[in-house]
């Protein structure tokens, strides 16, 4: 699952990176935008869940939105973000297993 702008923030590192040319990185956003990802937009109830949530546990309204919508989902979260894990609002990534 991706939220809208996670699309961008993927293509921005690769773009950043230094590892691909103009076309290849065109190739890549075409990918990205094909590969059949749900993208969900925080909108209703999905949004302000994530505004209450920036504010009880002051993090970014950012960080809020995929917290918010892994709640919305059922699904854990997993991240590298150590302010979330130790805020118990994610997993670490380490703790991945298929």
């Amino acid at each position: 699952m991706f939220l809208r702008w996670r699309l961008y923030d993927t293509l921005n590192v690769l773009r950043y990176a230094g590892l691909y040319g103009e076309d290849e990185l065109v190739e890549v956003a075409r990918a990205l935008s094909e590969y059949g990802f749900d993208v969900w937009v925080p909108s209703g109830k999905l949004h302000e869940e994530t505004a209450r949530m920036s504010l009880r546990y002051d993090v970014t309204v950012y960080d809020a939105s995929y917290v918010a919508l892994a709640m919305h989902l059922g699904a854990p979260l997993y991240t590298a973000d150590i302010e979330l894990v130790k805020k118990e609002l994610a997993r670490h990534i380490s703790s991945f297993r298929e």
